[in-house]
């Protein structure tokens, strides 16, 4: 089993192709399966220590691989990287959006009423019991992220990330403007991690 001893960076991505340039450069990797869906491994990016798998695809994956990051490899910060849809106007392939608050498309217990406050009215996106409906990145991580270098001619934006678990295409994302993402705050992309 991989040492919980060392404090580490993880890094998720749905999809193995996600990850193959992070391969390239991370050294020292020693690797460790995780039942039939994980691999996850361990090494150094620019001296750094790190953890990164593949999650495959889907909040559940996610939140599993996330959870296996912090219990059994000691990761204090994940970061999960890959292809999103893009929800606004004049977006780009290739433009990076990064999630300055994320939520759940898909979670609607509107029609949902508390017995003690049926006043209270849930929105889209809102967990009951716990009143969260957007998650917040951290916001040292966000400043990093933002302050990046990045490659001319690339454009990085940071806003709200929508997330759930229907795959998406142009004709299905459009559909929802009125119903999904107006309510939402319109979102800069939806995702499924």
């Amino acid at each position: 089993t991989a040492p919980m001893s060392t404090k580490r960076i993880g890094i998720l991505a749905a999809m193995p192709e996600e990850l193959e340039q992070l391969k390239k450069v991370v050294t020292n990797q020693t690797s460790f399966p995780r039942g039939e869906a994980f691999t996850f491994t361990t090494g150094e990016l620019h001296s750094k220590p790190v953890v990164f798998a593949a999650a495959n695809v889907g909040m559940v994956f996610a939140g599993s691989a996330a959870t296996t990051m912090i219990g059994e490899f000691g990761a204090c910060a994940i970061i999960f990287t890959g292809v999103a849809g893009g929800l606004r106007e004049g977006q780009q392939i290739g433009d990076v959006v990064v999630g300055q608050t994320v939520v759940n498309y898909e979670m609607d217990c509107r029609s949902f009423t508390y017995p003690w406050d049926p006043s209270y009215k849930l929105h889209l996106g809102e967990l009951p019991f716990v009143n969260w409906r957007f998650f917040e990145a951290d916001p040292s991580l966000l400043k990093l992220a933002l302050e990046a270098p990045v490659p001319e001619g690339l454009r990085v934006t940071a806003g709200l990330v929508a997330s759930g678990s229907i795959f998406l295409d142009t004709a299905k994302k459009q559909g929802m403007y009125e119903s999904v993402w107006k309510p939402l705050g319109e979102p800069l992309c939806a995702e499924m991690e």
